[in-house]
């Protein structure tokens, strides 16, 4: 996994020019303020591959799947076994079976031209989410990562105003998605 902040740039935030701390930014640092970053945003940072296990299709309207984690990379793979098989189904979103769509920052797994999903057990949803190299990190979330970063290295009498800042770069992708 390539973290969104790199050793050199937490190092240079946080004014440290030894390598006596590396360890500690590259294991706990760095990944954490990552995961803060995350889930203040709803949104993966790190390419992941994401999997929603569910034991049938939904039952009623409307014919929809939320899937956590955004932005999604690739093609949703659905696989399940209809009622009645014991050997499981593999379709691709391209097919009109499903559809996906994101609505308001919500990514969801939409029946396509069938009124019902099918019935089926052991409904297995994979996707590929997160931003990539070819996707870059805006800066304005990098920016908050490493003053969250920051904040927990000094752990110093300006802890709460770095955390706000970081906090307040972040909200604008916040409200884009609904979160208060």
């Amino acid at each position: 996994m390539i973290e969104p902040v790199s050793l050199d740039e937490a190092k240079l935030q946080c004014r440290v020019t030894n390598s006596a701390e590396d360890d500690r930014f590259e294991t706990i640092l760095i990944p954490s303020a990552r995961l803060w970053a995350e889930e203040f945003t709803g949104r993966n940072l790190t390419l992941e591959r994401e999997t929603v296990s569910l034991d049938s299709f939904p039952d009623g309207s409307p014919l929809l799947i939320e899937l956590p984690s955004l932005p999604l990379r690739d093609k949703v793979a659905v696989t399940y076994t209809p009622v009645g098989d014991s050997s499981p189904m593999l379709t691709n979103v391209a097919f009109e079976d499903f559809t996906v769509e994101t609505v308001d920052g919500v990514a969801r797994l939409v029946s396509g031209s069938s009124p019902a999903w099918p019935e089926a057990t052991a409904v297995t949803i994979s996707y590929l989410t997160g931003e990539a190299d070819s996707y870059p990190i805006p800066p304005m979330v990098k920016a908050a990562i490493l003053l969250h970063l920051q904040a927990h290295y000094d752990q110093g009498s300006s802890m709460a105003a770095l955390l706000n800042a970081a906090e307040n770069l972040l909200r604008p992708l916040r409200l884009c998605l609904g979160m208060a």
